[in-house]
């Protein structure tokens, strides 16, 4: 039996997602659907409790960086709860629930299924609005994370046309609530990941940190960030050598052409690699 992406892939379950249309449909590029997308994608980060950290919702897709869940630990009455908070309609049993709450595969079905069930309503159409399945790369350490931000709020470096990004919505305004990025800032104004800073660090405020991501990403060469786009848009995941070790062993011990994939150094300034064959 093959192993469910969040157990062959591993720790910390934080993902660059990439969502296409079909036959390249302008799905975004009809007035005010971007926003629905986000009043959406707000209802399902409250009920699944994700972390979302970056988007961009380009006119025939999507890209979202996010962290979710693997377990669950709260009473059946609160997982009912949750799931109520999306739009009230009901699953027939708590374990599909939980399902659904645990894993990537069961927040983007509810996300696109329903994105598509309301596009369709809202324009009398039917059929598929989406092409295939999401792509999704997994963000081995806090360096992988800001660099996937990084690479999804560069508005040159996308082929089709930008409608919205996470990039110019922020503040008490913003209809999509975003988590904190890992950054934090030394005494004399170094940057630090949060998985590699010095104890004693606080985490920044929003705005704060939203200056130090800015600071971040002016250090990186253009270069480095086209060379993010290949591994995140080719790849398994990204990340730091040591960070990769354990996927790489797991995907070594499973069937299929996951044998075949191997670290890929991208010659960047961060040290950064990804994983793809």
């Amino acid at each position: 039996m093959p192993l469910v992406r969040g157990v062959l892939v591993g720790p910390p379950h934080t993902y660059l997602v990439q969502v296409s249309t079909a036959l390249g449909m302008s799905v975004f590029g009809h007035p005010g659907e971007a926003e629905h997308l986000l009043h959406l994608l707000a209802r399902l980060r409250q009920a699944f409790d994700v972390r979302l950290f970056g988007y961009l919702i380009l006119r025939d897709g999507l890209r979202l960086v996010l962290r979710h869940h693997v377990s669950v630990n709260e009473s059946d009455d609160r997982l009912r709860t949750r799931w109520a908070l999306i739009d009230g309609s009901p699953l027939t049993t708590v374990s599909r629930i939980k399902q659904r709450f645990t894993s990537l595969g069961g927040f983007m079905q509810t996300l696109l299924q329903r994105f598509s069930r309301e596009w369709n309503r809202r324009h009398a159409s039917r059929g598929h609005l989406w092409s295939g399945r999401y792509r999704a790369c997994l963000l081995a350490d806090d360096h992988a994370l800001l660099a996937a931000v990084a690479w999804v709020e560069d508005a040159h470096l996308h082929r089709t046309v930008r409608v919205l990004s996470s990039a110019e919505a922020h503040g008490p305004e913003a209809l999509l609530p975003l988590a904190p990025l890992p950054i934090r800032r030394g005494p004399d104004g170094s940057l630090f990941t949060a998985d590699e800073s010095p104890p004693g660090l606080s985490p920044l405020t929003d705005q704060d940190g939203r200056t130090g991501f800015r600071d971040y990403v002016a250090e990186l060469p253009p270069n480095d960030l086209a060379a993010y786009g290949v591994a995140l848009s080719n790849g398994w995941a990204l990340g730091r050598p040591e960070s990769l070790s354990g996927l790489l062993s797991r995907i070594g011990r499973s069937g299929g052409r996951g044998r075949s994939r191997q670290l890929r150094e991208l010659d960047d300034r961060l040290g950064l690699c990804g994983v793809w064959g």
